[in-house]
């Protein structure tokens, strides 16, 4: 949950402590960061909310564990942002192979919840309503948040297709951010794979995709094409009196892996996102279209 986000060429940084150890299919893990660099800079930085003093997150840190048996995933993760925030996850996946075909299902299970006093009104800028509360005072008065959601994921591939459908419903908004400046890991599949969480009090998302693997034009092309639809967003703070949303993109995610130069891969990728809203729902966006490209070379040593 601490790290980086899938959509940048060059990921953050984090200062601290990583370990691991394997018993027999089950891996735990445990992590403590206490400085962070931004992916275009080259100094180490404190942790902090939108509202606290640079430092005031004195570390993150959390632990974890993957269980992996034959078909079967089993993934647990609690993450801590000192005085601030705490999460939980839970992910199961299920393959189930067919004739010809592997089908993948997939559950999962997140929640966001205030742990401390640097969750204040505005702590969290970019996705909560908090400071529409009556009498709140932007970085004094204390705020809350009690995020829950879960999502359903199926997977199924045969020869160079595959074909995807997921659902995700969110009860109170789901923070993703694990301090200011964060673009951390979004475990949902129905994310925007550029900018919105879609997390949003009540909102309810649906996600249709396609992928084809065009090795008959060339080998180490393959293409995936998304649709996601995420309805009934509402203001975090004052419900549907405050602010409701809808929001909804479409993208395309094209890879090559140069055959002829090994480690060298190329991707392309767009997503187009528009919204309609009334009232104010700052988890919600405004309109874009995003083009990017990556050239990724691999050196191994």
């Amino acid at each position: 949950m601490p790290l980086h986000s899938g959509s940048r060429a060059i990921p953050n940084t984090f200062r601290g402590v990583f370990g691991d150890y394997k018993i027999g299919n089950t891996k735990l893990y445990g992590y403590v960061y206490d400085k962070w660099s931004r992916r275009h800079d080259d100094r180490w930085e404190d942790f902090s909310t939108d509202q606290s003093a640079t430092g005031a997150i004195s570390v993150i840190w959390g632990v974890g564990a993957t269980h992996k048996k034959d078909n079967l995933i089993l993934e647990a993760e609690y993450l801590n942002s000192h005085n601030y925030l705490s999460k939980i996850g839970l992910k199961i996946s299920y393959d189930i192979k067919l004739e010809q075909s592997k089908l993948t299902l997939s559950t999962g299970i997140f929640t966001s919840q205030d742990d401390g006093d640097l969750f204040v009104t505005g702590a969290e800028g970019g996705d909560l309503d908090d400071e529409d509360t009556s009498g709140a005072l932007t970085g004094l008065t204390k705020s809350e948040n009690d995020g829950f959601a879960y999502y359903l994921d199926a997977d199924w591939k045969k020869d160079i297709w595959s074909v995807g459908a997921a659902f995700t419903k969110v009860s109170d908004a789901w923070i993703e951010d694990n301090f200011s400046g964060d673009h951390g890991t979004n475990p949902f599949p129905t994310r925007s794979l550029i900018g919105a969480d879609l997390t949003n009090q009540n909102e309810t998302s649906w996600q249709a995709r396609l992928g084809i693997d065009l090795k008959a034009v060339s080998p180490g092309l393959t293409t995936k094409f998304y649709y996601t639809d995420g309805s009934d967003a509402e203001n975090s703070a004052l419900g549907k009196l405050g602010g409701t949303a809808d929001e909804k993109y479409w993208a395309v995610d094209t890879r090559y892996k140069v055959e002829k130069i090994k480690g060298l891969s190329l991707r392309w990728l767009f997503v187009g996102y528009t919204t309609e809203k009334s009232g104010s729902v700052d988890g919600v966006k405004g309109d874009r279209a995003d083009h990017r490209v990556y050239v990724d070379y691999t050196i191994k040593f």
